[in-house]
């Protein structure tokens, strides 16, 4: 076949600490942040990773796989800054990407290591900052969030029932509806509140 007419070459993962420094740093190299912040986002990744083998588990059940994609793609919307906050920005921007796929159970675990790892020890008072509202744009507020909405009136309702476990969900997914970058994929057996 065609295969054998090439050389292959297999590359693994970048998991030294010298690597991952210089992928964040040039990721967030417009954002100026400081080392012991690139250092946060670097423990905080080897950390989850191997979370995910010892307790760590998505919403179908297996372990989650985190790659340097998901770390990527965190990086990359935390250096838009959409928040006019650092630190803000990268909370979201790794809740959106390190989060979404996990149970119940395993997201308050990522999250304490989102907010040791990667906001410090300010985390609170990050997290109790409002999102700003953008201007010029029509918007819903949603669970924290803002939502840009179309041009009809948005309605709300009645029928439907916000359990606890449907409004962290809901917060999940305005997250990233919010962010307006990434598409949206939702998962779930039947009947478990997907719609």
């Amino acid at each position: 076949g065609i295969r054998n007419r090439f050389t292959e070459l297999y590359v693994d993962e970048l998991e030294t600490e010298g690597d991952l420094r210089i992928l964040v740093s040039d990721y967030l190299q417009g954002l100026n942040v400081s080392k012991k912040t690139i250092q946060g986002i670097i423990e905080f990744y080897l950390s989850v990773r191997k979370e995910t083998d010892v307790k760590l588990m998505d919403g179908t059940g297996h372990r989650p796989h985190y790659s340097l994609r998901t770390l990527c793609r965190a990086l990359r919307f935390a250096a838009l800054n959409s928040y006019n906050s650092v630190q803000r920005s990268l909370y979201e921007g790794f809740c959106m990407s390190f989060l979404t796929q996990l149970d119940r159970t395993s997201h308050p675990v990522v999250e304490k290591l989102i907010c040791r790892h990667v906001i410090g020890a300010n985390a609170k008072a990050v997290l109790q900052q409002p999102i700003p509202e953008p201007k010029g744009v029509g918007t819903v507020h949603i669970e924290g969030y803002w939502i840009t909405i179309g041009d009809k009136e948005p309605s709300n309702d009645k029928l439907y029932i916000l359990t606890p476990s449907v409004k962290l969900n809901l917060r999940d997914l305005v997250r990233v509806v919010a962010a307006r970058i990434h598409p949206v994929l939702i998962q779930g057996e039947t009947s478990v509140g997907k719609t």
